[in-house]
């Protein structure tokens, strides 16, 4: 029996799922500021004058901020001697790459405007890994493959690599200098011979940089048979029985889909089951063989008891060497 095991995610709505910390208006005005390229560590600032015709005559309640590290400072009072200033800071410690930060600025007066203040820019580390910061492989077992990810040197100090750590039984890795100082390759394999399933492990770069002596680099394999299925695991996350019955449109929305696919040529499903009360499968097509099955996952609320949902969908095929693969399906039932 193949098993696999990945998470998936359900769309936030009607309160079945956690809904984001601050909800954007359609009627928010908004201001922005572009601060280009800085060097990872550097504080942005920058102070938005909001527009008199929106700020005239209130108070403003509140400045709320969508990232770590941002802060808003700002006078609540608001009048002609003094205007509506708000100056927004951001830390850029842990930021790398092309980056965005909003403040929403709130009023007394609830009816008034929401305003939106955006920051964009570039964060540079002091040590970049192009084109990603991490290595992603998806092969078939059998397969080998390999990436290529350069280590970019912004700092004015020049950097020895002293050693690179991957120790693991899915990918080997070594490093090459490029440009003395300033530039090194990693080379990072996956064998031919490496484990079936899903793997998220990472590599160290070790450096003489007194802030950056250690990098660290994710790596993430999936290794697949010849039959698997895309993604690996139906998982309904949070499930509100009450919501639900309050609005069953809902229930299509939360349908968990993923893929059974062959690698090379066409075969059947011999038989579909899942061991979950309330949970119901329905594939495509059903009467013919395929290189590709689609499957679509869903709920029967009132089949569901409240704990966790836990459970496998068994497929059957007519693959000799696959005869069988398990789905987990997971969630909470609320």
């Amino acid at each position: 029996m193949v098993r696999f095991t990945l998470t998936g995610t359900v769309a936030a709505l009607l309160g079945i799922l956690a809904t984001p910390a601050i909800a954007q208006r359609d009627d928010a005005q908004a201001l922005s500021h572009e601060f280009g390229r800085v060097r990872q560590g550097t504080i942005v600032r920058h102070q938005f004058a909001l527009p008199a015709a929106v700020t005239k005559g209130d108070r403003i309640s509140r400045v709320e901020v969508s990232q770590p590290g941002m802060k808003a400072r700002f006078k609540p009072d608001v009048s002609a001697e003094c205007p509506a200033v708000v100056r927004l800071e951001w830390d850029t410690a842990v930021l790398q790459g092309p980056v965005k930060g909003e403040a929403f600025v709130r009023w007394e007066n609830a009816a008034a405007p929401v305003v939106r203040l955006t920051l964009r820019g570039h964060v540079a580390p002091l040590i970049e890994i192009q084109p990603l910061p991490a290595a992603f492989f998806s092969v078939f077992h059998g397969e080998s493959a390999e990436r290529v990810l350069t280590l970019v040197n912004h700092d004015e100090r020049p950097v020895t690599i002293r050693g690179i750590d991957a120790k693991s039984q899915h990918f080997n890795a070594d490093i090459d200098v490029v440009e003395p100082g300033r530039r090194f390759d990693v080379h990072v394999r996956v064998p031919e011979n490496a484990p079936v399933g899903r793997v998220m492990e990472s590599l160290t770069v070790r450096t003489d940089h007194p802030e950056r002596p250690e990098i660290i680099v994710p790596v993430n394999v999936l290794v697949k048979e010849d039959v698997y299925a895309n993604p690996e695991e139906a998982d309904f996350g949070g499930i509100d029985r009450a919501a639900l019955a309050r609005t069953p449109a809902v229930l299509d929305l939360m349908k968990q889909v993923f893929m059974v696919k062959r690698r090379q040529g066409p075969f059947q499903l011999t038989s579909v089951s899942c061991d979950i009360p309330g949970v119901k499968v329905a594939y495509s097509p059903t009467e013919k063989e395929s290189a590709i099955f689609k499957f679509e996952v869903g709920l029967e609320p009132s089949r569901l008891m409240p704990g966790p949902l836990v459970g496998t969908i068994s497929i059957r095929t007519s693959d000799e060497r696959f005869p069988e693969i398990a789905v987990p399906v997971r969630g909470l039932v609320r």
